[in-house]
C-alpha cells in the first residue's frame, strides 16, 4: 500500500467519549498504536510485541479483521507524538490508498469501487472480463456481494445505511467506497473509521471505507473460494461501516491502549452467518471461546485477541431465542443511551422489552452459559434439543485445555472423591470466572456417596425400614428459588420423609444428607446465576430413564440469613445414588460493564460435606486400555456430522477412581502407504462409563481437507500427564472410512 503525504483534518477530531479523555499515553503505548496501525495497512512488516505474540500462536487463524488497529490510531491520533509517527515513517499519512486509477460503480449505485489492473494490487485473474465492458470478472463480482449484503443488511433487515462521506474532497461522491489491494499481512479486510463527529460535537455517527484483498490467496482455506472469503469479509466490514453511523462510541476502555469493541466484533460476526449460513469461517475462531469459559466476553486483551471472534456465540444465542431483530434492536439503543460503552445496558434493555418484563440479563446470561455446555458430543445429550442450531458442530468445552509452554490447564472444576473444600484463596485463578463470563464445577460419582438415616436423634438400621417416599425439605424459603435441590442456610427445619404407604411404621425419618455442597461468591457480582445439570445413572427403580439429564436453574441474588455461606445444594431430597455426576454453572453476571476488571477474576470457594464413598468393584484396579473406535466403519453419510471416536480406559485404583488428573492422548493417523496425516491430541469429554475418556477424529489430514473413503492406520498412545516420556499403554487399529 502506498500513501501520500496530506492528512485529513477531519480524523483529527476526537469524539466525546473519545481516548482523550482517558489521560496521556505512554511513550510504549504510542508506539504499539502505530506500530500495529502501520502493519493492517501495509506499510509495515511486524506489528506490536504484544500483537505479535498473538499471531504467532501455533494454529492461529487469519487475522479476522484491521478494524481495531486503524480505529485505535485514528482515535488516538491527536495523543501521539509526532516524534513517534516520524521515526515510524507515519507523520504526514493519508489513509485512503493511491495508485488504484480503476473504478467501478456497482449497479445498485451504493458503491465506487477503487481497484488496478497492473502491479502487486492486481485483482485476482485482472485479464478475465467475460462481458467484454473492460472490468474484470473479480470486481463485477465483488460488486454485486456488496449490493446484495447492502439489500440484507439495510433494506431487509432495517439497519440504517452508513452515512455518507461525501460531503468533503477526499470522499469523492455519496457512494461508499471499497479499496482494492493486495493486503500482505494475511487478514480478511478493514473497515477504516474515516470522519468522526459528523453533525457536531455530541454526534455519536462517523463515516467509513473499506479494504478489501486483491486475490485472498494468503487466506489459509480460501486459496480456491475467494468468492466465499469475499462474502464473508463483506458482511462484517460493512457491518462495521453500519455501525460506525449509528454509535463509533461503542467501545469500552478496559487495558490501554488497547479499547474493547468487542461487541462491534462479534456482531459483526453475527452477521456473517446471518448471511452466510454455509460458509462458517467463524468455527476457525469458536475455540478461543469455549476453551476459555470463565473469560468474559468483554475481554479484548489486545488488538489480535481472537476472544472477541469466538464471542459470537452471544449474539447467535440471542437472535435464536428471541429472533434475529434484538441485535439491530440492541444497536440502535446503544445509540439511544449515549456517547459511551451502552451495550450491557441496551441489551438489559432490549431483552427486559421483547420478553415484557420476564426475562433479564442476569437470566439470560446464565441460559447462555447452559447452552455453551451442550455443544459438541454434548450437544445429544441437550433436554429438549436445548441449545444452538448447529451446537453438534460447536467445539466442546473440554475438561482441561493445553495453553502456552505446553501445560494442561484445568478448564472444568472436576471433584472425584469425597469430602473436599476449595477456599476462595486456593482456588486457582484459572477457575474463577470473570464478570460476564462462568465458573464450571463437576462432582462426579455423586452416587456413590453413603446417607444415614435418624429418628428423634437416634440411628436406624436402614434395612429395617419400608422403602421411604421423599418429600420436600421443610426448611422455610427466604428467596423464590423454584429449585428444589437449592436449599437457602437457614437456622430451623430439615429435608425429611415418611415411610412408604402401607408400612405400620408412620414416624417421620429425618435424612442427613451425606452430600451438601456450600459456596461463598463474590459479593462484587450482586446477581450469581446457577444451573444444575444432574445425570442419572441406569436405575430401573428411579423412574427415570438411564442416562437422562435433568436441569434446573436459579438466580443467587444477596442478601442471604448468612451471608458467609451464599448458597447451599444438598441431595438429600433427590436421591443422590441416582446420579452419575452434577453440574454446577455459575455465572457472575450484570449489566454494569464497570465490574469487569482484566485480570481480577471474581472470589469464589465451596466444599462439599459427606460421610463417606462406597467404591464399585467392577471397576476397581482397571488397567489403562486402548477401547475400540467407533463406529468401525466409518460410514460418514451415517454419522450425521459426528466425528470418529477413541475410547481410552485410564487407570482406577483400589477404590474404583481414577488417580490421573490430566491424561493426555496422542493419536496419530497414517494412510495405508504409511504416510503420516494427522495428530490429535486433544481429550475431548469424558465417557458415561467411570475412567473412560473419549478423544475425537475430524476425518480429516493436517490441513483440514476431508480424507478420501478407505482404510487407515491409527496408533494411540495413553500418557499419565503431558510430561510423560513413555506412553501407559499404546495400540494400533484399523480403522475404515466410507463417504
Amino acid at each position: 500500500m502506498r500513501f501520500v503525504v496530506f492528512i485529513l483534518t477531519l480524523l483529527l477530531v476526537a469524539t466525546a467519549v473519545s481516548a482523550a479523555s482517558q489521560g496521556a499515553l505512554s511513550p510504549e503505548e504510542q508506539l504499539s498504536i502505530v506500530q500495529d496501525y502501520l502493519y493492517v495497512m501495509g506499510h509495515r512488516a511486524t506489528p506490536s510485541a504484544a500483537a505479535a505474540a498473538e499471531i504467532n500462536q501455533p494454529g492461529q487463524p487469519p487475522l479476522k479483521c484491521g478494524m481495531a488497529a486503524v480505529a485505535e490510531f485514528v482515535m488516538n491520533r491527536g495523543r501521539i507524538d509526532r516524534n513517534v509517527l516520524t521515526s515510524l515513517g507515519a507523520a504526514d499519512l493519508q489513509p485512503r490508498p493511491t495508485g488504484l486509477n480503476d473504478t467501478f460503480g456497482t449497479v445498485s449505485g451504493h458503491f465506487l469501487i477503487h481497484y488496478t489492473k497492473t502491479g502487486e494490487d492486481a485483482v485476482l485473474r485482472a485479464t478475465q472480463d467475460s462481458d467484454g465492458d473492460g472490468t474484470p470478472n473479480y470486481v463485477e463480482i465483488l460488486g454485486q456481494i456488496a449490493d446484495s449484503v447492502y439489500d440484507r443488511i439495510v433494506v431487509d433487515m432495517g439497519y440504517p445505511a452508513p452515512p455518507s462521506d461525501g460531503f468533503y474532497p477526499q470522499g469523492g461522491d455519496s457512494r461508499f467506497d471499497i479499496f482494492i489491494e493486495n493486503l500482505a499481512s494475511s487478514f480478511f479486510g478493514l473497515s477504516y473509521l474515516d470522519s468522526v463527529n459528523l453533525g457536531g460535537a455530541d454526534s455519536l455517527k462517523a463515516t467509513a471505507f473499506m479494504v478489501l484483498d486483491n486475490d485472498y490467496s494468503s487466506l489459509p482455506g480460501y486459496e480456491d473460494r475467494p468468492y466465499e472469503a469475499l462474502r464473508v469479509t463483506i458482511a462484517h466490514e460493512f457491518f462495521h461501516a453500519v455501525q460506525f453511523g449509528i454509535d463509533v462510541t461503542e467501545q469500552e476502555f478496559v487495558a490501554s491502549p488497547a479499547v474493547g469493541r468487542y461487541w462491534m466484533e462479534m456482531s459483526a460476526v453475527w452477521m456473517e452467518e446471518q448471511l452466510y449460513d454455509n460458509i462458517n469461517d467463524y468455527y476457525n475462531y469458536l475455540p478461543y471461546f469455549f476453551q476459555a469459559p470463565g473469560r468474559s466476553i468483554q475481554q479484548f486483551a489486545n488488538i489480535y485477541d481472537n476472544h472477541p471472534y469466538g464471542s459470537v456465540v452471544l449474539p447467535i444465542f440471542l437472535s435464536e431465542k428471541f429472533g434475529p431483530e434484538i441485535i439491530r434492536d440492541i444497536w440502535l439503543r446503544c445509540a439511544d443511551f449515549g456517547s459511551g460503552p451502552s451495550f450491557l445496558q441496551a441489551a438489559q434493555a432490549a431483552i427486559d422489552s421483547i420478553s415484557n418484563h420476564g426475562q433479564n440479563w442476569f437470566s439470560v446470561f446464565r441460559e447462555f452459559a447452559l447452552w455453551n455446555y451442550f455443544t459438541g458430543s454434548r450437544a445429544s445429550a441437550a433436554p429438549n434439543d436445548l441449545g444452538y442450531t448447529e451446537k453438534a458442530n460447536y467445539p466442546i468445552i473440554p475438561d482441561s485445555t493445553l495453553v502456552i509452554g505446553g501445560a494442561w490447564r484445568p478448564t472444568i472444576a472436576i471433584h472425584r472423591s469425597y469430602p473436599f473444600t476449595v477456599l476462595v484463596n486456593d482456588n486457582p485463578v484459572n477457575l474463577r470466572p470473570d464478570h460476564n463470563a462462568a465458573a464450571l464445577i463437576r462432582m462426579e460419582r455423586v452416587g456413590l456417596t453413603r446417607r444415614k438415616y435418624m429418628a428423634c436423634g437416634s440411628n436406624l438400621d436402614v434395612d429395617t425400614l419400608c422403602v421411604l417416599k421423599y418429600t420436600d425439605s421443610l426448611c422455610y424459603p427466604v428467596t423464590e428459588i423454584p429449585l428444589p435441590m437449592i436449599e437457602q442456610h437457614c437456622d430451623a427445619g430439615a429435608p425429611t420423609c415418611r415411610l412408604r404407604d402401607g408400612c405400620d411404621d408412620t414416624v417421620l425419618v429425618r435424612i442427613d444428607s451425606t452430600f451438601d455442597f456450600y459456596g461463598g461468591l463474590d459479593t462484587l457480582a450482586p446477581v450469581w446465576g446457577l444451573s444444575a445439570i444432574m445425570h442419572y445413572w441406569p436405575n430401573a427403580d428411579s423412574g427415570i430413564a438411564a442416562d437422562s439429564i435433568i436441569i434446573d436453574s436459579a438466580l443467587l441474588v444477596r442478601p442471604f440469613p448468612n451471608p458467609s455461606i451464599l448458597f447451599a445444594i444438598g441431595t438429600s431430597t433427590l436421591r443422590p445414588d441416582r446420579f452419575k455426576s452434577i453440574t454446577l454453572i455459575l455465572t457472575p453476571a450484570t449489566n454494569d460493564y464497570t465490574r469487569y476488571h482484566p485480570g481480577q477474576p471474581m472470589q469464589l470457594g465451596y466444599n462439599c460435606a459427606t460421610d463417606a464413598m462406597v467404591y464399585d468393584s467392577q471397576l476397581a484396579s482397571k488397567p489403562p486400555a486402548i477401547l475400540t473406535p467407533y463406529p468401525n466403519p466409518a460410514v460418514v453419510p451415517e454419522m450425521h456430522g459426528k466425528n470418529l471416536r477413541f475410547r481410552l480406559q485410564v487407570p482406577l485404583d483400589s477404590l474404583s477412581l481414577p488417580p490421573l488428573a490430566n491424561p493426555r492422548v496422542v493419536i496419530d493417523m497414517f494412510d495405508v502407504a504409511g504416510q503420516h496425516l494427522k495428530t490429535v491430541e486433544m481429550i475431548s469429554t469424558v465417557h458415561e462409563r467411570v475412567g473412560v475418556w473419549e478423544s475425537e477424529w475430524d476425518m480429516t489430514n493436517a490441513a483440514g481437507v476431508q480424507v478420501a473413503s478407505g482404510v487407515y492406520l491409527c496408533v494411540a498412545r495413553l500418557y499419565s500427564d503431558k510430561a510423560a516420556p513413555a506412553p501407559l499403554v499404546e495400540s494400533t487399529v484399523k480403522v475404515l472410512i466410507v463417504r
